[in-house]
């Protein structure tokens, strides 16, 4: 049996420009006769004093306070009518990558090794933990309660996607390579961020046996590729695979557990989030259309009548558009 638990930039830009230094210089309060600063318009960013020092030497601190306070772009003083240059701090890079941290684990029984579960998961704080051989029954709820520790995660890290956690007891190899194949087509070419993991148990790098070498080929077919290039059982075998055609999806390492003979396999997923641009939509200002104009361009060139339907919605089309 195979159980899945879900569990738990900012770049400062500008160029240091070189600049002769100049009186210190009070810059007035703006008032009725005296206008404020021009100031660019830009995003509103953090105010840096030691960035400013840097970037402008010679001007007092009365200069860089001055009010309304902006902190970003090039401004004139009304004093000395130079301009001061500003770095601009943006919070958030134009691309976030959402990572969730993954791991797959054969417990070999939740209700035995759930202290264990529970120091592994609470050491590692995996985002998703893909548990095999938990060997769980109707009345194992509260295994996996007491095995899992309470976490909380960021709603903003997410990375959708489908996958399969399988585990195949041993026993035949060959009617497998087939059966897995039909079983996961739909989902494997629905997504191209599939998944497959679990514990297999087939020997994968063993290359010339004819069973791994079925399996790798059914599974090349749909795309997917075995991404563990490490033993991951006791006894030296790789037992415990991913496979994906994702290219957001990356195996770490393995990890021996001394209460189980299966090693803990680390992968992380990775999506780049970009932050689009949004660009204003235009809107036709209708309070601004004289009303005789609207009436006139109404009236002129009407659809012309015709009993065809096809040829009345094009008619109807036209005449709106123009």
């Amino acid at each position: 049996m195979a159980a899945a638990a879900r569990l738990r930039s900012g770049r400062t830009t500008g160029v240091p420009e070189a600049r002769p230094s100049a009186p210190v210089c009070a810059w007035p309060a703006p008032s009725a006769t005296t206008p404020g600063p021009q100031l660019s318009q830009a995003p509103l960013t953090h105010y840096d004093p030691t960035t400013l020092h840097a970037l402008n030497p010679g001007r007092s601190n009365t200069c860089f306070q001055a009010h309304p306070k902006r902190t970003h772009g090039p401004f004139a003083c009304n004093s000395c009518k130079r301009t001061f240059h500003n770095a601009t701090t943006t919070t958030t890079s134009p691309r976030a990558i959402n990572q969730l941290k993954c791991i797959l684990v054969n417990a070999r029984s939740v209700h035995k090794h759930a202290i264990e579960l529970w120091d592994l998961l609470d050491s590692i704080a995996p985002d998703v933990a893909f548990i095999t051989e938990s060997w769980m029954n109707a009345s194992s709820a509260p295994d996996i309660t007491t095995a899992i520790p309470k976490a909380t995660r960021s709603p903003e890290k997410t990375a959708p996607t489908r996958g399969s956690l399988v585990y195949r007891p041993p026993g035949p190899r060959a009617p497998f390579s087939d059966a897995i194949v039909d079983f996961i087509s739909p989902h494997a070419l629905a997504s191209p961020d599939y998944i497959l993991l679990g514990d297999l148990n087939f020997h994968l790098e063993q290359n010339n046996d004819p069973n791994t070498t079925t399996l790798l080929d059914n599974l090349a077919n749909l795309g997917l590729k075995q991404l563990v290039n490490t033993a991951t059982h006791i006894a030296g075998h790789t037992l415990d695979p991913i496979f994906s055609a994702s290219k957001h999806v990356f195996f770490s390492h393995a990890s021996a557990l001394h209460w189980t003979d299966h090693s803990c396999i680390h992968f992380t997923f990775r999506r780049e989030t970009r932050h689009l641009c949004t660009q204003p939509i235009p809107r036709r200002q209708w309070n601004k259309i004289p009303e005789e104009q609207l009436f006139s361009a109404l009236a002129a060139n009407q659809p012309t009548l015709t009993t065809d339907p096809n040829d009345a919605a094009l008619n109807l089309t036209n005449w709106i558009s123009n």
